[in-house]
């Protein structure tokens, strides 16, 4: 098992440097939500709590990477996050880990990042997750593809304002540089946007992270 320190390195050896990444691998004991967010929390159940309250507190940490006072991160009814205006960010958790990436929006216009356990992919999701042109993907590869897609459809969803379905991108990898890049089929993503979209990987005996950027100068 990771300690906190080897988890930041290894989110952070995925971004660029002004990049801030926070994460642990457990919910630390002082974690705690601020008002604003507790108040949309009370219909929580117990591991949902946890996953929020340990996500929110990585995401205050980065921010204080960044010089950002503390602020509330809310959640838009999708659950997907409200950043302070001035900021980007992305959350994520799995199991006990959660971490949080953040940067100046002067910078970015947005940021995905996916955690995920190494174990296959089961084979009962392939077709929901896999394109047709996906399916010799083993269960390892289907699992790399997953995260990959979680995270561009995070980087995206702000700024298209609109769900994305696993069958309308797929992802294409470098595996000598391990980078991956997104390919739309749907016309709600600009291929301009799209071609924006940055991505690096990297799978270990425990555990598959994908991150993606666009940086602010893109259209």
């Amino acid at each position: 098992m990771m300690n906190n320190r080897e988890l930041q390195r290894l989110i952070a050896g995925l971004f660029p440097d002004d990049v801030a990444v926070a994460g642990s691998v457990t919910c630390p004991t002082d974690a705690a939500l601020l008002p604003e967010e507790q108040h949309q929390t009370t219909a929580m159940v117990a591991k949902r709590l946890r996953e929020f309250t340990h996500g929110r507190h990585c995401a205050r940490q980065a921010m204080q990477q960044l010089g950002h006072a503390p602020a509330p991160v809310l959640k838009h009814e999708d659950r997907s996050p409200v950043w302070p205006d001035q900021i980007c960010g992305s959350i994520s958790h799995t199991g006990d880990i959660a971490a949080a990436v953040v940067a100046h929006r002067d910078g970015y216009r947005s940021l995905g990042l996916d955690i995920e356990t190494a174990e296959p992919l089961d084979e009962s999701t392939h077709a929901l997750i896999l394109r047709p042109d996906e399916r010799s993907a083993d269960g390892a590869q289907a699992k790399l593809i997953f995260s990959a897609k979680e995270a561009i459809y995070k980087t995206l969803y702000p700024l298209v304002g609109s769900y994305l379905d696993f069958q309308e991108m797929v992802v294409e990898f470098d595996k000598a540089d391990g980078t991956f890049a997104a390919q739309p089929h749907t016309d709600r993503v600009p291929p301009p946007l799209a071609a924006a979209l940055q991505g690096r990987y990297q799978v270990t005996p425990d555990w598959v992270v994908a991150a993606t950027w666009i940086r602010a100068a893109a259209d």
